[in-house]
C-alpha cells in the first residue's frame, strides 16, 4: 500500500471548538478526516470522507461521535491541547476509510 503524503493539516481553535483537518493523497486517493471537539460531547464528532474525482466532491463515508476518542479528553479551553491525540484518533479513521475504499 503506498504511504499517505500530508496535502494539508490545520488545527486551531474558535473560541468554544478545536478543530482539526487533516488531508492526506494515498495513491489516487484523497481522504480527509475532520474533527470537532466543542464544549459539548453531542456537538463534538470525528467525520471522514474520500474524494471522489468523478463527482469533484467529498463524499462522508465515516461520522462518529467524539465519546471514547482520545481528543474527547481535550477541554475546549485548554490553550495547548496535546495535537497528537487528534493525529491517533484521524490515523484510524485515514486507516477505515482506506478499507472503505479499497472494498
Amino acid at each position: 500500500m503506498t504511504k499517505p503524503q500530508t496535502i494539508a493539516l490545520r488545527f486551531y481553535n474558535t473560541g468554544n471548538d478545536w478543530i482539526y483537518e487533516h488531508t492526506v493523497a494515498c495513491g489516487v486517493r484523497r481522504y480527509r478526516v475532520h474533527i470537532r471537539r466543542n464544549a459539548y460531547d453531542f456537538q463534538s464528532s470525528i467525520t471522514g470522507f474520500v474524494y471522489s474525482h468523478e463527482h469533484s466532491k467529498w463524499n462522508e463515508l465515516v461520522h462518529r461521535p467524539i465519546d471514547g476518542s482520545r481528543a474527547s479528553t481535550v477541554s475546549y479551553v485548554c490553550k495547548d491541547p496535546d495535537r497528537h491525540l487528534f493525529d491517533d484518533d484521524a490515523e484510524e479513521v485515514f486507516e477505515e476509510l482506506r478499507a472503505i475504499a479499497e472494498s
